[in-house]
């Protein structure tokens, strides 16, 4: 089927199919939740924020899954801030946190070029999430590509769509100990 990630999963709900994304799959957010996990292990503790690329919603749910069993089991006492950030050109979870109007693009046209979900079918449950725990920042394409160049110069080949949490540190400079969640490789932008 040709179209957006929701055109096919609207599509496959009419014509009673069966939509094979990593979105609506909780094992997969079950695997995504590790990495909450991997970070206290890494730091020793809870940091105070994260900082994640949103799209789709999958990576976002899926720490703050795994940092809220870390609090359920009395490990911590807190789960860290955690900031999505989405780019300019879509940015629909951070209109709809800020009560702001957002018409999807005809053409989805970003550096950022993993972050191009448009109207996320987990949408109300991301909203929800960043509401108890978070907030969600906008980038700019050129401070994405700043963001891009800065990590390249100190050693991390990364892709646009996660320079996007650099260029959001860069902007917000939060206090504490942050993550920045910086995956993909930048060798896909060469």
């Amino acid at each position: 089927m040709k179209g957006r990630r929701e055109d096919v999963a609207a599509a496959a709900s009419v014509h009673n199919s069966f939509y094979a994304s990593h979105v609506l799959n909780p094992e997969f957010r079950d695997g995504i939740r590790t990495l909450a996990y991997e970070i206290v292990r890494d730091l020793s503790g809870v940091p105070d924020v994260v900082i994640v690329p949103l799209s789709a919603g999958t990576l976002l749910l899926g720490l703050y899954e795994g940092f809220n069993h870390i609090l359920n089991t009395g490990f911590t006492d807190h789960i860290p801030k955690i900031i999505a950030v989405q780019p300019e050109k879509v940015m629909p979870v951070c209109a709809k946190l800020r009560g702001i109007p957002y018409t999807p693009p005809e053409v989805v046209n970003t550096v950022a070029d993993a972050l191009v979900s448009t109207s996320p079918l987990l949408m109300d449950f991301i909203v929800e999430v960043l509401q108890k725990s978070g907030s969600c920042e906008v980038v700019r394409e050129d401070e994405i590509v700043e963001a891009r160049r800065e990590l390249s110069r100190l050693g991390i080949l990364a892709e646009y769509s996660s320079a996007t949490t650099y260029a959001a540190y860069k902007r917000l400079r939060p206090e504490g100990k942050v993550v920045l969640h910086i995956s993909g490789n930048g060798l896909k932008n060469l």
